[in-house]
């Protein structure tokens, strides 16, 4: 559905979802390499989302548990460094 919108980082259209993975930096003798893993992340544009440019957000456990976050604090104030990409920050492999 958004993949059109993704290969331009344009505007997505409602009901466009991301599912991604939070690591845990692992600095091995000055090099940065992925640690464990923290947490999925899930993005889904909705007009429900006022308050989150659009989307809704929400974090899963490795083991699938929610987790309890304030999207406003803990995901979309981030994301507004990425108003120009439709918050986004995934950009498509050239």
């Amino acid at each position: 559905m958004g993949m059109a919108a993704f290969k331009k980082s344009g505007a997505y259209p409602e009901g466009t979802i991301f599912v991604g993975k939070v690591y845990a930096a692992d600095d091995q003798k000055g090099a940065l390499n992925e640690g464990n893993m923290c947490f999925y992340t899930y993005m889904e544009k909705n007009s429900k989302g006022v308050d989150t440019g659009g989307w809704l957000f929400a974090a899963f456990s490795p083991e699938g548990k929610f987790l309890e976050k304030d999207v406003k604090k803990e995901c979309f104030d981030c994301h507004t460094s990425q108003r120009d990409a439709d918050y986004v920050f995934s950009k498509p492999l050239k």
